[in-house]
């Protein structure tokens, strides 16, 4: 007798879309974190993300969550974030970026390794957190805007840096190299 094998599609797949390279698991003190599946190599794409892209006035009337689990995208273009994506903590130490609508790998990812956002990249609003990711450069705390961080900061982290920031920033960032 043939078995028949039901496969579910998590939020933001396509039918026919592979199961996520990435789990969701819960840490102490950081929540939920997302974990690499299977190891990656430096700019690889992990995940893409999808959704809804809204404005600023829009993004104001999310709630508070959403908020602080939202991408920017461009001056007044902003998206939620959705699953997995919504679960990645932010490092001093970051492993992956935001570019182009795709999650990509910053260095080699091994497998069961945590993926890490640097917060400030690619942000336009001011903020300050506390930070828990114990990489061996944490500050204990995170700032943004990206212009916010250090000179050095700001030169390591440039390479990372979506397209649409470099075209708005583009004389700010050339400041960079001087």
């Amino acid at each position: 007798m043939e078995k028949t094998i039901k496969t579910k599609t998590m939020p933001g797949m396509m039918m026919g879309e592979s199961a996520l390279p990435v789990t969701v698991r819960t840490l102490p003190k950081k929540g939920r974190g997302v974990f690499a599946a299977r190891p990656f190599r430096k700019g690889e794409v992990i995940l893409r993300i999808r959704g809804k892209v809204i404005t600023l006035a829009q993004a104001e009337c999310c709630s508070r969550y959403q908020q602080d689990h939202m991408y920017t995208l461009g001056k007044d273009r902003y998206m939620v974030a959705g699953y997995p994506d919504k679960y990645i903590n932010h490092s001093c130490s970051p492993n992956v970026y935001e570019k182009g609508m795709t999650i990509r790998a910053m260095r080699g990812i091994r497998q069961g390794e945590e993926l890490c956002f640097h917060y400030a990249l690619n942000v336009l609003e001011s903020f300050r957190m506390k930070c828990h990711c114990g990489s061996r450069g944490c500050k204990g705390f995170m700032i943004a805007p990206f212009f916010r961080l250090s000179k050095k900061e700001q030169r390591k982290l440039a390479p990372y840096l979506d397209d649409w920031f470099r075209r708005e920033f583009g004389e700010e960032l050339k400041n960079l190299e001087e």
